[in-house]
């Protein structure tokens, strides 16, 4: 957030919980739910590269499937 103006760290700020959640989504491969996430804070925030990177992400894993190399390195845990 460094580089962001001042506007864009605020709205990042705001929707910090959400894009948290979508990315918990993203790995649990439940990209359905995550891209559901990433267009609400899409809607809020048009100018965020991550949420249009994850966004890109979500509808290609939904098409292709994950790599095979994911299937053996993802490993998420609960806190």
């Amino acid at each position: 957030m460094d580089g962001d103006a001042e506007a864009q760290k605020q709205l990042k700020i705001q929707t910090k919980t959400e894009f948290e959640q979508a990315i918990i989504f993203y790995y649990q491969q439940k990209y359905s739910a995550a891209k559901e996430i990433f267009l609400n804070i899409f809607h809020i925030n048009p100018e965020d590269k991550a949420v249009k990177l994850y966004l890109k992400r979500c509808k290609k894993s939904q098409i292709y499937g994950i790599p095979e190399e994911w299937k053996k390195d993802i490993v998420i845990t609960d806190k």
